[in-house]
């Protein structure tokens, strides 16, 4: 035999549950008692293959060799990169400028 559930179906609220006005935009965004708080954003890998190709197609491969040249420790951090790089690596950001290329262009 089934026992009913007492009136209104469903289950209870756990013990300190709140209600909200409306939900979030992004599940994983978390309450801080009056307002969501959404989720940074997920860095974005730009594939080495991708990064090459776009300088190289700019014409400012000399340029950022250049560059390399004179900064022997990014040069080493580059040529340990095996997947890519992130579009918000600010030390990236900075050697494409000072070679003259365009960051957003390079890493979008």
């Amino acid at each position: 035999m089934q026992q009913r559930a007492a009136q209104g179906a469903g289950a209870a609220p756990p013990d300190g549950a709140i209600e909200v006005a409306s939900p979030p935009a992004d599940a994983r965004a978390t309450w801080n008692g009056s307002a969501w708080i959404e989720p940074a954003p997920e860095r974005r890998l730009v594939p080495l293959g991708t990064l090459a190709a776009r300088i190289v197609a700019s014409g400012r491969l000399s340029a950022l060799s250049a560059v390399l040249d004179a900064a022997p420790s990014a040069r080493a951090l580059l040529m340990g990169l095996r997947e890519g790089i992130y579009a918000d690596d600010q030390q990236a950001r900075a050697l494409l400028t000072a070679a003259g290329l365009d960051p957003d262009e390079v890493l979008r």
